[in-house]
């Protein structure tokens, strides 16, 4: 029995012995990230996940970028830019000489150009494209933020300059186009796999001219990628980096502090402090492009009555949840943008937990007690939210004390990304992780008329004022103006109460201190192109 049991032992240590010598062979020349998931595309037109961000900013440029310091637009592969005074016109100049990936699957013979980026979005733009229905034909965050009904077309004004047209001025196109969701494919690719009849491979064998380069991939165990000697910033100081996909924060944690890593994604907040005090770790902070919401179906009765959603509002504790929930790793929201965007209103009133006022205003509404109502909650945390169901539950508890009683309804991501396109709910624990700076992202996506077709408008939400002090926020290009805008917005918001803001979650990123020249992008994604280790 001794025998078996001492096999057995060392059975279960040989993974772990290969796996500290595979790990110890990457270091030699790269870097390991504890990554969270497998991605949903090597495509990131195609989704909306962090763990896409993360591996887009690895394998693509994009046009524009955003400045991590000053939040303001500056060149990628395009050098220059200038726009119409309509705002109708953005003329964008290349930069020559930027190269695509060599790989095994597909090797370059020219380089970036003007038909790239005609190729890219038109893939996105036109029915007629012969890559617009290829892997699902679904592009999640140009849905989102209309990009098919704002531009008229894209034009090849010579090899290296292309405009894009507008159907109205819209100031968001820019920062939009930053994201790493609109990045720049290979068109002489896209045609290679039209000629040997194999076109999804485009998103799944991805060609770019990032950094790195796909080497390899085995789903739930690791992606690899070589440094790109010809990116156009210059080759990474790293020769290889290394994704070893780890679900759990646990799991990522115990191979951070051994070794096995160099650096984690999404520590969980109750991991922050033992991070923090760690001899071998760094922990990074920043507030993110975020907010949680408890959001209200306007369209369902009696939450369509804005006294009845103040009231309810009124009732929730948010300092509670900040502590007991987020562990203090985030701030109290206050409008659905973080105090760090410029179009913040910091004159908006705070939200008051006042029960007792709470109680009073469901009376004076002649809302017959106890009032019964289901939250809908996904069954996992987000970037915005680490643990959904333990919010609901606070918020529970709370409405018990005015005389509510809520049923918590747990479902998968999946299923409430259905669930609140058929309108089916009462209210639900939800949120919002921008993928642009710029203030539009969070209103249009949440509030709009349009977002309620796309499944993001969690309060089903259509106000004409609300719609109408959008439209003005895209169309003017003066920076003041613009900002009055939003202000006015977030007055209005408030009033109407739709959802409740509750935190903007802290973004956090952690590694070994050997490890220097680590990045983040302000909507969460990292960056790996400069990264050395001392």
């Amino acid at each position: 029995m001794k025998s078996i049991t001492r096999l057995f032992s060392v059975l279960l240590t040989l993974p772990f012995l290969m796996s500290c010598k595979q790990t110890n062979a990457v270091k030699d020349t790269g870097v390991v990230y504890c990554s969270r998931g497998n991605p949903s595309s090597f495509n990131p037109q195609l989704a909306q996940t962090e763990s896409n961000l993360d591996i887009s900013a690895q394998l693509y440029s994009t046009l524009v970028r955003i400045d991590p310091n000053t939040q303001m637009v500056i060149p990628g592969l395009a050098k220059s830019w200038r726009v119409s005074r309509d705002g109708l016109r953005y003329r964008f100049k290349l930069r020559q000489g930027i190269q695509f990936h060599a790989t095994q699957y597909f090797t370059p013979s020219r380089s970036l150009n003007a038909d790239d980026v005609l190729f890219s979005f038109n893939r996105i733009l036109d029915p007629l494209h012969p890559y617009f229905l290829v892997s699902g034909g679904d592009y999640p965050f140009f849905n989102n933020t209309q990009f098919p009904s704002l531009i008229k077309a894209i034009r090849k004004l010579g090899p290296y300059e292309v405009e894009f047209e507008l159907n109205h001025p819209d100031t968001s196109l820019l920062a939009n186009l930053a994201t790493e969701f609109a990045v720049v494919l290979s068109a002489q690719y896209g045609k290679q796999l039209i000629r040997t009849a194999s076109p999804e491979q485009i998103d799944q064998l991805p060609i770019g001219t990032g950094p790195f380069k796909l080497n390899d991939f085995k789903p739930d165990h690791m992606i690899r990628f070589e440094r790109h000697w010809g990116y156009w910033e210059g080759g990474a100081p790293m020769q290889q980096l290394v994704f070893d996909i780890t679900a759990g924060p646990t799991q990522r944690l115990a191979k951070l502090i051994t070794g096995e890593c160099d650096a984690m994604a999404f520590p969980a907040a109750s991991q922050v402090n033992m991070i923090a005090n760690h001899e071998d770790l760094l922990l990074n902070a920043q507030t993110g492009s975020n907010v949680a919401v408890w959001a209200f179906n306007t369209q369902k009765a009696p939450f369509n009555r804005p006294e009845v959603r103040r009231a309810l509002a009124a009732a929730v504790d948010r300092s509670t949840i900040l502590r007991a929930v987020y562990y203090n790793t985030g701030v109290l929201a206050n409008s659905i943008l973080p105090p760090t965007s410029w179009a913040y209103n910091p004159n908006v009133d705070d939200y008051q937990y006042a029960p007792i006022k709470a109680k009073k205003l469901l009376q004076q509404a002649d809302i017959n007690l106890p009032l019964r109502l289901t939250i809908h909650v996904t069954s996992t945390g987000t970037a915005f939210n680490p643990n959904g169901f333990k919010t609901a539950e606070f918020i529970q508890a709370d409405l018990r004390k005015i005389g509510v009683e809520a049923e918590i309804i747990v479902v998968e991501r999946h299923q409430l990304a259905s669930i609140l396109a058929q309108g089916n709910y009462q209210t639900v624990i939800t949120g919002w992780n921008a993928v642009t700076s710029d203030p539009d992202n969070f209103f249009r996506a949440q509030l709009s008329c349009q977002a309620i077709k796309n499944a993001t408008n969690a309060s089903q939400w259509c106000d004409p004022t609300t719609d109408g002090l959008i439209q003005r926020g895209i169309k003017q290009s003066r920076m003041v103006p613009r900002i009055r805008i939003y202000r006015e917005l977030q007055k209005h918001v408030q009033q109407e109460m739709p959802l409740l803001p509750i935190a903007h979650s802290l973004k956090f990123q952690s590694y070994r201190k050997d490890i220097q020249g680590l990045t983040t992008t302000d909507t969460g994604g990292i960056n790996f192109s400069g990264v050395y280790r001392n």
